[in-house]
């Protein structure tokens, strides 16, 4: 939920997608309605069943199950006049257990999401290899990938001012990280306390887009659980009607260490 290099492909080819369809829909379809929907917590946990989700998470990853965020934010693309999401109070982030780590999908509308795969190193670190994004503009939806290199996002022992960066590729698109250690200590979430460690990560795009953004994580330590995050993004990207700006903001705070599901 917090790796998010896009929008620049998907969103133009959505936007052609669109440009295709006008002349048999019309322009209401098209243009005003939006079936973007809050997402259904509880769905998101049969899938989590359906899946074999009970699997345990191993390695020293958070446990599987369905991570509920107290949420505020939105997102809004600029073009064909414009359309803008405002996201639910309730988010769902999904952990399931891999080979080398743990799977993080982050549910926030219908269509929009985050998958973040990570592995843990021999020596404690988590990072992340691979990423893809879901969003849905004008009732069409598209899904894009990116795969990672040194990636470090949570360092085995981090320290103040410690740093890291990573490269992530999608086709001609590629989104650059730097990933700096703020700090350590505690933070209390559902009314635990927990370890925490405080990172902030700069993200700039590169290819045939240009912007990026900044984000503020805690995540717990040892295990890489988001317990907060703030972003705020702004990327630019060509399209069949022009520049298109894709922006986005939100805060989310993890609400218990004890998993749904």
């Amino acid at each position: 939920m917090a790796e998010h290099p896009h929008r620049g492909r998907h969103i133009a080819l959505g936007i052609l997608v669109v440009l295709v369809a006008v002349g048999g829909f019309g322009y209401w379809w098209i243009f005003v309605r939006d079936d973007s929907k809050p997402v259904n917590v509880k769905q998101v946990e049969k899938d989590f069943q359906a899946a074999g989700g009970v699997h345990a998470t191993k390695g020293g990853a958070p446990p599987a199950g369905v991570y509920l965020y107290s949420t505020t934010g939105h997102e809004s693309v600029s073009a064909l006049g414009g359309q803008s999401h405002t996201y639910p109070a309730t988010t769902a982030a999904t952990i399931t257990a891999t080979h080398c780590g743990f799977d993080e999908r982050w549910d926030v509308l219908s269509g929009r999401f985050d998958i973040n795969q990570r592995c843990r190193g021999a020596n404690g670190s988590w990072t992340v290899t691979s990423t893809a994004t879901g969003d849905e503009f004008f009732n069409n939806a598209v899904v894009d990938t990116y795969t990672c290199t040194g990636f470090v996002d949570l360092p085995a022992s981090p320290r103040a001012g410690a740093s890291s960066r990573g490269h992530c590729v999608s086709g001609p698109n590629t989104t650059d990280y730097e990933v700096k250690v703020l700090g350590t200590g505690n933070r209390t979430v559902g009314g635990v306390t927990v370890d925490a460690v405080h990172l902030h990560i700069t993200f700039t795009q590169g290819g045939g887009r240009r912007g990026g953004g900044t984000e503020d994580r805690w995540v717990q330590s040892g295990s890489d659980l988001v317990l907060a995050s703030r972003q705020s993004e702004k990327d630019i990207s060509p399209s069949p009607v022009g520049q298109v700006t894709y922006e986005q903001e939100f805060t989310i705070t993890l609400r218990s260490l004890t998993p749904r599901g």
